[in-house]
């Protein structure tokens, strides 16, 4: 993915160079079928931002 972002970035006034960010997320539930849940919820979430849809999701506990 990172490759990819560095071979077709293209630079302008603001960023002569591509940058990257790691970002690690932790999730704590009282269950592991609780956090199997907020996890399926968040790689739905992150699939529909690398199409390009930034609509409001609600919670987790709205969606399944």
């Amino acid at each position: 993915m990172v490759e990819g972002y560095r071979n077709n970035f293209k630079s302008s006034s603001q960023f002569d160079k591509p940058k990257e960010l790691l970002a690690i997320s932790v999730l704590c539930t009282d269950t592991e079928e609780k956090a199997r849940q907020m996890r399926h919820f968040l790689d739905y979430i992150l699939i529909m931002f690398e199409k390009g849809r930034f609509d409001k999701f609600g919670s987790c506990d709205q969606r399944l």
